[in-house]
């Protein structure tokens, strides 16, 4: 099976490996039923972070951190977020691992 990889955006870099690139899980993209689970997957962990889904949009999820919003939106096998700066790569530490 081949492998796919991606670069890393900008402001997901790790300190020491700004080289280093994403490996994608091959099952994301041949199965028929995976958006569905990885959006069963985030859908959980966001919400175990304490974030609020949107009642008018499901994949739109917010969170106030020190005042401050946090916006996630999820696309299909993709996410959205946007936010003050720090409060990104907050979110972004938390979602990485």
């Amino acid at each position: 099976m081949k492998s796919i990889y991606i670069e890393k955006t900008l402001g997901f870099e790790v300190k020491y490996r700004e080289d280093y690139v994403y490996r994608l899980k091959h099952a994301l993209y041949c199965l028929k039923k995976s958006p569905r689970a990885w959006y069963a997957r985030m859908d959980s962990y966001l919400q175990r972070l304490t974030f609020k889904k949107s009642s008018v949009d499901p994949n739109l999820y917010i969170k106030v951190i020190q005042g401050k919003p946090v916006i996630i939106l999820l696309y299909v096998d993709d996410l959205l977020l946007t936010s003050v700066e720090d409060q990104i790569q907050e979110c972004n530490k938390k979602i990485e691992t």
